[in-house]
Formats: C-alpha cells, structure tokens, sequence
C-alpha cells in the first residue's frame, strides 16, 4: 500500500461507481461517466434583468436596492438620493 492510500478511500470509490452504473441503467444510460458530455446551458439564462445595489453613507450599509440591470447611471443617483 503506497503512503497515503487506505482502503476505505478505494471501497468508496468501487461502492461510488457501482451505484452509478446501477442508476445509469434505470435512467437508460449506458456507457462511461468519463465518455458523456458537458451538459449545454443558455447564456441567456446567465443574464440577470434585476440587481441589487448596496447603499453606503461612511462605509456603513444603509439600504439596499432592487433595481433592473439596464438602468443608466443618473437613473440610479436619483433613486438612492431618494431612498430614505
């Protein structure tokens, strides 16, 4: 046994992939977990359309604002000027 290497390490790893294959057949998968391929996602899934803006006066956190992505720059002063 090298240094480092227990038993348990490589039961759980026979254990691991057993189960693997025995729920890969359920689903009616075949094949190595090592073979599939990256799931896809959708970039525009990755967008947010409304943010959340922490407000500070001297570093201390005063208020936070739920506001949407796109809005410009004197939009946002406005709206935490008049946040109270």
């Amino acid at each position: 046994m090298a240094v480092g290497e227990t038993p348990i390490p490589t039961f759980f790893a026979m254990v691991v992939g057993g189960v693997r294959a025995v729920i890969a057949n359920i689903l009616g998968k075949s094949g190595s977990i090592l073979k599939s391929e990256w799931p896809s996602y959708d970039p525009k899934a990755l967008v947010e359309s409304v943010i959340t803006i922490p407000v500070q006066v001297n570093g201390k956190l005063r208020s936070r604002l739920e506001v949407p992505s796109a809005i410009d720059e004197e939009s946002l002063k406005k709206l935490v000027l008049s946040d109270e």
